[in-house]
């Protein structure tokens, strides 16, 4: 009887997980000097995890230039905040944006800067 009672406590106190994982279209950018474009893409894991007290969201940006991971971290509840990385000697930035569409969908914007310069926008 007591393995029930810690099962259900576990199952109640647990909640549900759900796993996202958002994939924004690859864009083209040349940066000055360069003779090649670079393709520039990104994805967003979002992980909701449903408690009964309180919810829970953790989200993690990847953004790839060429194929090659540059950025990797962690962004706020809402989707916001900056991260940065480098390719080939120069530094990328990531500056992240949410906009509230409905009660449970966020449009995520994320402006990559390639030392300092805007060069695409990922959307999630």
């Amino acid at each position: 009887m007591k393995k029930i009672y810690i099962l259900m406590a576990t199952i109640i106190l647990g909640g549900c997980v759900t796993t996202t994982m958002d994939i924004s279209p690859s864009q083209s950018y040349r940066p000055n000097g360069a003779k090649e474009l670079w393709r520039i893409t990104g994805n967003l894991d979002s992980k909701y995890t449903e408690g009964l007290i309180q919810n829970n969201t953790s989200r993690i940006l990847y953004v790839y230039i060429n194929g090659n991971l540059v950025i990797r971290g962690g962004l706020s509840n809402h989707a916001t905040g900056e991260l940065s990385g480098s390719y080939q000697g120069h530094e990328i930035i990531s500056s992240c944006f949410s906009e509230l569409k409905t009660s449970n969908w966020l449009d995520i914007h994320c402006m990559i800067l390639v030392d300092n310069e805007r060069a695409v926008t990922l959307t999630f």
